[in-house]
């Protein structure tokens, strides 16, 4: 997923990719750990426009996966969209590193920027940085998922499981039932 440097005019570019999820690395990595299914494939909008020598891109990815609930563990399908801004610009010819370099001081204009070489900007891997980042950590089906019996096992969001409801005492519970009075 390349964008050509020449083809970008004076007042900024349009681009739109559809890829599937399998040509990022890491994200059929997810895939075939289970941590996620893509259904659909990635629907990306970029604008991208020259500043200079600094190249703004400004996009939206959409993407349907299935997940599993974290609670539950049924799977739910997800629809996940994102905005997002990128800021890349040339590598300096002088940035180069050399076998002394051992620590690199950054700067604040030196924080967010992506650095390219040569005519064209890969955006693949900054693309696959966002849906990762847009997958959520602990997915729920709905916000008041009841989630699992932890001594059967049973989904307590279809039934009522059998078993005995112990409320849990507080690490001074046993003392409290057996005090003494004074």
């Amino acid at each position: 997923m390349f964008i050509n440097l020449n083809e970008i005019p004076e007042q900024g570019l349009y681009v739109e990719f559809i890829e599937k999820a399998k040509r990022f690395p890491v994200l059929n990595d997810m895939s075939n750990n289970n941590e996620c299914t893509f259904i659909s494939p990635l629907l990306i909008n970029l604008y991208v426009q020259r500043i200079g020598e600094i190249y703004e891109v400004n996009g939206t990815i959409e993407v349907d996966v299935l997940l599993s609930c974290s609670r539950c563990l049924e799977s739910m399908q997800a629809k996940l969209k994102n905005n997002f801004e990128l800021t890349y610009t040339r590598k300096p010819q002088d940035a180069e590193p050399t076998p002394y370099d051992e620590e690199i001081e950054l700067h604040e204009t030196d924080l967010g920027i992506i650095w390219f070489k040569g005519e064209r900007i890969d955006v693949r891997e900054a693309i696959q940085e966002q849906v990762v980042l847009m997958i959520p950590q602990k997915p729920l089906c709905f916000s008041e998922c009841k989630g699992l019996c932890q001594t059967c096992g049973e989904n307590l969001n279809n039934n009522q499981c059998e078993c005995e409801k112990k409320k849990p005492l507080s690490r001074f519970g046993e003392l409290i039932s057996n005090r003494i009075s004074l």
